[in-house]
């Protein structure tokens, strides 16, 4: 769910964990780490089970972090490795599967 409040400067968008997007979507263990460690952006409490955070807080320290291939979205990778795949299948003159 995404919530948004007005304020006289700007309206302020506020996401639940489960819809942080997917480069930050990590359990709720590992961003206590990145909140304690790496400035991960600290959430607002709405209600005692409720936690929600800023957007643009967490799109700019999103923004911030090294992009490296190790940090690359899940699927990125997944992409990539299927490819590279397809490219050595090609040249060994297979067709991928297994004899």
């Amino acid at each position: 769910m995404v919530e948004k409040l007005a304020t006289p400067s700007a309206p302020r968008v506020l996401v639940e964990w489960k819809d942080l997007a997917p480069d930050a979507k990590y359990s709720r263990v590992h961003l206590d780490r990145l909140i304690e460690h790496d400035g991960f952006p600290r959430p607002t409490r709405l209600s005692a089970n409720r936690l929600w955070w800023r957007l643009d807080e967490v799109e700019a320290w999103l923004e911030s972090r090294p992009r490296d291939q190790h940090r690359r979205p899940r699927l990125e990778r997944e992409a990539q490795s299927r490819e590279a795949r397809q490219r050595a299948a090609e040249q060994s003159g297979g067709d991928g599967s297994a004899a």
